[in-house]
């Protein structure tokens, strides 16, 4: 059966063949409705039933066919992220008809060049190919393919040099107490209409208070949560390379909000994060409020954690940042605050005592 997939208000239809448990052939387009998804993907279905595919020995003859072989090896070797192994069937199927002994650097320039056409963004793209670079390393160790990553390397010297692709650059931008505010009153204004489903006047504010990922707040789940101790076990949080789950403290007003929702459903916050996001965009919209992203209102909430005086360890734990060199970033100290924080405690110098004549 073919996998149908909501991309925004577009629908991906995926058409994946396997072979002893392996993938070895895959397909994917985007369509404006879920029909024209579905219609397609069972004519490729029944093309290939009746034509077979040319993956079926499950040779390693293109690079598409060699990252769907890459992915069912991660796969069996346990869990793996669901964004990693999207894009490396995304990868696959742009690569799929790239022959392994047709692969240099061009193919990649090529490949960055049509992605950023596209509107992706230059780090994306930056991760898309130290993606690839990963698995053509990978491959002589893994398969016995005579192919390394230098092509890819070369590549990306050239594309950074020509500011084609880049690295993040990190945002200093942070919402402010009256953005915040004007965006609560319009959510509540809005809140009595039967359209309206998300209590995005509540999530906003929960938001800021416990400054996580949004995918990591809508998995929390009430039977994770601990009322007497306010703590919470957040399961499966991003990680470099493992999936961890981590049990945090609920800062005051965090907690507040949590114990203040009501029970819907097994999770906390029981709503669709792409939903979220949609709805926090049009209301920027309405309000004509600028540049201002989802992702901000985490780093809003860490810097306040920061300003009421946490340590970095501290916000570290309930932030779930394993990197303080990375956490830095979100502090944001005053010179006069931190003068009066050092001048606080200090003893006020005894005055020199002039004897009389």
């Amino acid at each position: 059966m073919p996998t149908i997939r909501a991309r925004g208000d577009k629908f991906q239809a995926i058409v994946r063949i396997k072979s002893g448990g392996a993938i070895v052939h895959q397909e994917s387009r985007v369509f404006s409705t879920q029909k024209l998804a579905k219609d397609w993907a069972e004519r490729v279905e029944a093309t290939i039933k009746l034509n077979g595919t040319p993956q079926r020995q499950l040779k390693i003859q293109t690079l598409g066919s060699l990252m769907l072989r890459y992915l069912d090896t991660l796969i069996g070797n346990g869990p793996i992220r669901r964004t990693r192994a999207a894009e490396i069937e995304q990868l696959a199927t742009y690569f799929m008809r790239t022959a392994l002994n047709e692969v240099r650097s061009v193919t990649f320039t090529e490949f960055a060049t049509l992605r950023r056409k596209e509107g992706t963004g230059p780090t994306t793209v930056l991760h898309n190919l130290a993606t690839v670079r990963s698995i053509l390393n990978g491959a002589r160790a893994m398969y016995g393919l005579n192919i390394d990553g230098s092509c890819v390397a070369e590549a990306i010297d050239v594309l950074r040099r020509m500011g084609t692709i880049s690295r993040s650059k990190s945002r200093e931008r942070r919402c402010s107490d009256d953005e915040l505010n004007a965006m609560v009153v319009e959510f509540q204004r809005i809140s009595h209409n039967p359209s309206t489903l998300i209590p995005m006047h509540t999530i906003l504010p929960l938001m800021v208070a416990l400054p996580r990922r949004l995918s990591e707040i809508t998995s929390m789940c009430w039977d994770d949560l601990d009322r007497k101790q306010r703590l919470v076990k957040l399961r499966d949080t991003k990680h470099p390379t493992n999936p961890r789950d981590e049990i945090i403290p609920l800062p005051p007003k965090a907690f507040e909000i949590i114990t203040g929702l009501p029970v819907v459903d097994q999770r906390i916050v029981p709503y669709k994060a792409e939903s979220i996001s949609a709805a926090f965009q049009r209301c920027c919209a309405r309000l004509n409020i600028q540049d201002l992203h989802l992702h901000d209102l985490r780093h809003e909430g860490i810097s306040r954690l920061f300003d009421q005086g946490l340590a970095i360890q501290e916000v570290a734990l309930i932030s779930g940042h394993q990197s303080w060199t990375m956490l830095r970033r979100y502090t944001h100290p005053s010179v006069t605050a931190l003068s009066e924080k050092m001048n606080a405690g200090q003893r006020q110098a005894p005055q020199a005592v002039t004897e009389s004549a």
